[in-house]
This record gives structure tokens, sequence and C-alpha cells, in this order.
């Protein structure tokens, strides 16, 4: 997806959700908290139910718990048929679709005997879908305040919406999102996002001292909408517009910054197979992306990117998990388009003390979580990482970084904003050690 970032650090890792389960009905197929578990408790409750009972047709199905959502929101991913034998459905399955909705607390299968066959019963539980992410920073260098509103579950479609803004002692941006995972009910996907901003640019060198430093003014438009298939496979056309005026220049670098105008094009191939768990998504993520922009005026100019993303998770001792990402990106944007390195995984240990302009980089991170403090709003956990990458610029040197960190992750149960945490890592060459906050969030695909 087509990316901003500006005047501002962010970290984005992938959206997580808690689930508690109970036990309820004459037969509960999900007892415990840990998914894995849970799955194969459906599947071996379901086989029992077969043996004792006969593969019995479906007399009904019976969705309960809906507060805001619509039935359709989550019949869409009931894949069966009522009449059919009960063999037919894949509950396990149905269960973690419902799940990665991320709208729901608890996902509970009940199986009732009836004279007519057997009723199946999904009982949910709703998260708090509204929630503000404010946003707070001081050190000497900066200051920063500002509030988001987001609603996860607009209207009960299971629509995302957002819309804030914040300002600094740097400048000032505000940002609008639009996210639907499934249009009209189908595997039709898109989103629809601005943001507008204005503010100081500064380049750090890897010695921490500013490289380049000049005030701009950045409208960004941006769209995507995508297919999946398969449950596995999303090709996606992604596009935009950009538009960057430059103001006054603090200090100078190799290459000026200059005023730009484009519209961007863009095609993006998702492999996925990545399943819901309690703190994490397990599986693989691999992502590719070519974009080509076209520019809107005389001294704009045109340029091509490509973009390579790898995620996989796996579970890991004391009930914890390993967490692997892959990064790379080249490309010739001018100056003010640039990617911006710094506070993203892959780039918390980056020498100097703020963001890296980069047209070339790569990286490798790991990182192993586990959970140390379990309560009924929330879940605790530390983090351990290393990370070790390489970025380019023009025709400089390319500078290689990397290095340990650890962090803190709190998982909100009952909200469907799952993580929030922080970041310290230390970069070894030149011992220099960086902060970062995180916001979790889960991809639509």
């Amino acid at each position: 997806m087509l990316r901003t970032r500006m005047f501002a650090r962010e970290h984005r890792s992938a959206r997580v959700t808690a689930a508690l389960l109970e036990v309820l009905g004459l037969v509960v197929l999900a007892p415990g908290t840990a998914h894995a578990e849970a799955d194969d408790e459906i599947a071996r409750a379901q086989g029992e139910f077969i043996r004792a009972q006969g593969d019995r047709p479906i007399a009904a199905i019976r969705v309960e718990g809906l507060r805001r959502t619509r039935q359709g929101v989550v019949q869409q991913w009931i894949e069966c048929a009522v009449g059919a034998p009960l063999s037919s459905c894949d509950l396990p399955a149905i269960r973690e679709r419902i799940y990665r909705l991320a709208i729901f607390s608890a996902v509970e299968v009940a199986l009732n005997e009836q004279p007519a066959g057997v009723e199946i019963v999904f009982r949910l539980e709703e998260k708090w879908s509204l929630y503000p992410v404010p946003m707070l920073w001081y050190s000497p260098e900066s200051q920063i305040a500002g509030l988001v509103l987001v609603e996860a579950n607009l209207f009960g479609y299971n629509k995302g919406l957002a819309i804030g803004g914040a300002y600094s002692n740097r400048g000032w941006y505000s940002l609008a999102g639009y996210n639907d995972p499934n249009i009209a009910y189908t595997n039709l996907w898109g989103s629809l996002h601005a943001f507008l901003g204005s503010g100081v640019v500064e380049d750090d060198a890897p010695d921490g001292s500013i490289e380049q430093s000049f005030d701009m003014t950045r409208f960004d438009l941006e769209y995507a909408l995508g297919w999946t298939f398969w449950d596995r496979v999303s090709p996606t056309w992604n596009g935009g517009l950009r538009v960057a005026r430059v103001g006054a220049v603090h200090v100078p670098g190799s290459e000026p910054a200059a005023d730009a105008s484009v519209a961007v094009q863009a095609f993006q191939l998702t492999y996925s197979d990545r399943r819901f768990r309690d703190l994490y998504d397990e599986g693989l993520r691999l992502s590719a992306e070519v974009q080509h922009s076209f520019p809107l005026d005389r001294g704009s100019p045109t340029y091509d990117d490509a973009i390579f993303d790898a995620k996989l998770a796996r579970p890991a001792p004391l009930g914890g998990f390993l967490d692997a990402r892959a990064h790379a990106f080249v490309g010739s944007m001018p100056i003010v388009f640039e990617e911006r390195l710094g506070g993203l995984d892959g780039s918390r240990t980056l020498p100097g003390s703020g963001l890296v302009a980069a047209d070339r980089y790569a990286s490798l991170s790991l990182a192993y979580q586990v959970p140390f403090l379990m309560l009924e709003p929330a879940t605790a956990s530390g983090v351990v990482f290393g990370e070790v990458g390489r970025y380019a610029r023009n025709a400089e040197p390319a500078v290689t970084y990397g290095g340990p960190g650890v962090g803190l992750r709190v998982y909100l149960k009952r909200v469907a904003m799952p993580a929030v945490g922080a970041d310290v890592g230390y970069e070894v060459a030149s011992s220099r050690i960086s902060f970062s906050i995180s916001v979790g969030y889960r991809p639509m695909r």
C-alpha cells in the first residue's frame, strides 16, 4: 500500500486481538483460552457428536450476542447450509474467520440436539469499537500533542473510520481514513486515506547531525482496491495523488528539495496464510508492490519503486511467539517523497537520533514476545528483538546498522485497538539508544 510518513514518528506492528472463552450450552466446543487448543476441541467435540448421534442434518444455525454488528457481517463466513450433514460444516475454520474480523472478544460454538437434527449456535461478545488514540510526546527537541478518533465497526458493518490530527513545535498534520474489508459481503475490499500536513522535515546523518532540513506542506490522497482468492492471495490496485510544496530551506542537502505533484499507480500482490491466535497472527505473509508516478506539472519527475515485505510468526516457549520480518525498498523518489526510516520494525536501531531519508534499504528483524501478566481487561507482554539493516540515498555510501532491543506491549481484550507499547533499541556501531512507540493494527489482507 502507498505509505506517507512525515513530521512524527510512528510504529506499526501486526494488529492483534485477545479472546476470553467461557463454557456455556449443552455441548460447548471451545473450553479454555488458547485458540489452537480450542480449534482442536471444536474438531474433537464435533467428531464425538457425530459418532454418538450420527451425522445428523443441520436443523438450524443461530448467532447470539450481536448488539451493534449486523447479522450479515457474521453470516457471510458461516459456510454451512441447513439440511446438510453436520460433517459438511468446518466449525474450526468458521470460528477462526469470525475472530479475524477483530471486533469480537469471544466466539463460542455449541451444538444442540433437536428432533429434526442438530442446531449450531455461535455465541459472540462484541468489543468496544469506538476509541481515541491520544498522542503526547515531550523532549527538549520535540513536543507533540494530538488525537485520532477511530471507529472499527462503523454502523455495525465492520468498516473502519479514523479521523484526527496532531500539532507540534515542528508543524501540524491531519488525517482521515476509511477501510472496508469486505465490500457488499464479498471478497472485494478497499481503502481510502487522506493526509494534509505542514512542518519541518529533518533528515539525520549517521552521526546524528542534521543532513538536510526544510519546511514542507504535503497532501496525499491514496486508495486501494483488491480481491482475495482462496482466502490466501490478494491482488491489489493502489493509487494516489501526492502534492508537496517546499518552503524555507534551513540546511541544504546534496539534492535540493523541490515542489512536486504526481499521480501514482501501483500493483501489489499479497499472500497470507496467517491465522488468529490470542496475541498474534500465526503464519506467513508475503507482499510485493511496484509503483510508477505520472507527473502532474512540468517540474515534477517520473519515478518507479518496488517494495517487498515478509512476516512469519510461530509459537514459542512459555506461551510466547517468534516474529521474523524482512523489508526491502528500492526507488528513485524525489526528496519530498522519499521513504523515511526510524521507529518502524527493522529500523528501531538506526544510527542518529531522528528520521533517515533513503531510496534503497533492506532490513531483517527477529522478535520474541512472551506474556508476563494476564488480567481480565488486558495482557502485558515483554519483547526482546534484534535487527540488522542497510540503507543508501542517491550516490552516498551505504550505511549498515543493527543491534538488540527490548519492548513492552499491552493487549486490550475488550477494545478493537488491540495493542499499545514502547520499544528501546541500541545501535551497536554508534552506541546510540533510540525510543519508539508502538500501536498495533491488523492489515486487511
